[in-house]
């Protein structure tokens, strides 16, 4: 029995499928973010109305433009919040992009 050629066609023409486009590559779509993402565990605190309402949150990850947020309780969310973090003894203007669950997504707001 005669071997078959490795170069003759690709795993995906074998079969039968055409291999994804460069610009459809799920690696390059998932990534939307244009700063590096650096992982975070920290304690941060969502303010709103002026501090008088809270809720804990936990900073899973963290860029100079951004973070991702894990929310602990089903309370609804400002759109516009302050982001406290004790640890590190600064807040940051926050507006949520996406919520999904009990993760968020915010940017830096001015």
């Amino acid at each position: 029995m005669a071997a078959m050629s490795r170069d003759c066609c690709s795993t995906a023409e074998l079969m039968g499928r055409e291999p994804p486009a460069p610009e459809t590559n799920p690696a390059q779509v998932l990534e939307r973010h244009s700063l590096p993402r650096r992982r975070a565990l920290l304690r941060g605190r969502i303010e709103s109305n002026y501090r008088y309402s809270t809720m804990d949150c936990v900073v899973r990850d963290i860029t100079e433009q951004g973070a991702r947020l894990v929310i602990t309780g089903d309370d609804a969310l400002p759109s516009v919040f302050e982001l406290a973090l004790p640890l590190k003894n600064r807040n940051h203007r926050a507006e949520i992009v996406w919520r999904k669950g009990q993760e968020c997504g915010v940017r830096s707001v001015a």
